[in-house]
């Protein structure tokens, strides 16, 4: 009876771990994005948030943390950006921080002012994204394809319209993030 039931309990921590490795989604340059619906959005007309559904739009996540001072140095230039793309480009902000911290953050820190991109709280899957120290910036086109990952500095108007027509997106070493991040 002991024997029967060591080998059910391995068997089933095999099946365990077996799913949790299946779960584990490699992103890489050149993929699609995996359809996701993401939940506790704010700034936007749904508290859900369906990457399957970019309306032909090419987006633009940006992973950030607001305990990373980095992540936050071009907000108001995000918020600029959304502007002049509002037709063609969805920004997107994605934290694994709670609604309460980023309020908190954003009542301390005012400048930052009321925002016109999505940003999503809670998110578990994509803070394991997150490159130490920096922000991250997942491109995706408009057809949901993967384009680049890069930090701050390669979000301009020249590399958004370069990935608006297809061209490719000028990255210095300095820019360009791993090409390949794990989503679990």
């Amino acid at each position: 009876m002991m024997k029967l039931t060591m080998k059910l309990l391995v068997v089933a921590a095999l099946c365990l771990f077996s799913k949790a490795h299946a779960q584990q989604k490699q992103l890489k340059v050149g993929q699609w994005m995996p359809n996701m619906v993401l939940h506790n959005v704010h700034n936007y007309s749904s508290n859900t948030y369906d990457l399957g559904e970019m309306n032909f739009k090419m987006t633009i996540i940006q992973l950030l943390s607001v305990r990373k001072p980095s992540c936050l140095s071009n907000y108001a230039q995000l918020e600029e950006l959304q502007c002049t793309y509002k037709r063609d480009v969805q920004f997107l902000r994605i934290t694994s921080e709670t609604k309460a911290e980023v309020l908190s953050f954003l009542l301390r820190h005012p400048a930052t002012g009321p925002s016109c991109i999505p940003l999503v709280t809670d998110e578990k899957l994509f803070s394991k994204v997150l490159v130490k120290g920096q922000c991250q910036y997942i491109w995706i086109d408009m057809q949901g394809k993967i384009i680049a990952f890069t930090n701050a500095a390669a979000v301009t108007e020249e590399n958004i319209n370069r990935a608006l027509y297809n061209q490719p997106i000028i990255l210095s070493t300095m820019q360009a993030i791993n090409q390949k991040s794990t989503i679990n």
